[in-house]
């Protein structure tokens, strides 16, 4: 699917092949999904598709992914931020078209367009729950969250 193609290319641009792999092995369903990666010797181009097709199948692509990966790539922030962007408005695209079919995201449980802020500065708000009135100030970071894991441990 097309609008997977900004979070494939953005893990083959700013990942290496061993950090697309320690990065699946620290998500949820790591080892699961790191058994279907290709072998070793796999393309970063190979592995980034493998990779983001069984988080997909899985409903794993979320802000999280996003966040690990402004985290995990500070310096990267403009291209993270731009791939989430592209993704959220991939998304929304295929959700218009397959609405009628059953086949949109809206379908999936796991996905709530509310946990997405429109406003590029931030990639979610803190609450899910939030007044629509509340002030810009109130926005959570995604780069300030209680996963105290360090790059090194990547």
């Amino acid at each position: 699917m097309a609008y997977l193609q900004p979070l494939i290319d953005l893990l083959i641009s700013i990942l290496d092949a061993n950090e697309i792999r320690q990065l699946v092995k620290n998500r949820a369903q790591g080892a699961e999904i790191l058994a279907l990666l290709p072998a070793a010797g796999a393309s970063k181009a190979q592995l980034s598709e493998a990779a983001i097709r069984a988080w997909g199948e899985r409903g794993l692509l979320n802000q999280e992914l996003f966040q690990t990966l402004l985290k995990l790539k500070p310096r990267m922030e403009p291209r993270i931020r731009s791939a989430y962007e592209l993704w959220v408005q991939g998304q929304e695209d295929f959700d218009d078209e397959d609405e009628e079919e059953g086949k949109g995201l809206g379908d999936n449980e796991d996905f709530d367009e509310d946990d997405f802020d429109d406003d590029e500065d931030d990639l979610l708000d803190d609450d899910e729950d939030e007044d629509e009135d509340e002030d810009e100030d109130d926005v959570r970071d995604p780069l300030d969250d209680d996963d105290d894991r360090e790059e090194d441990d990547w």
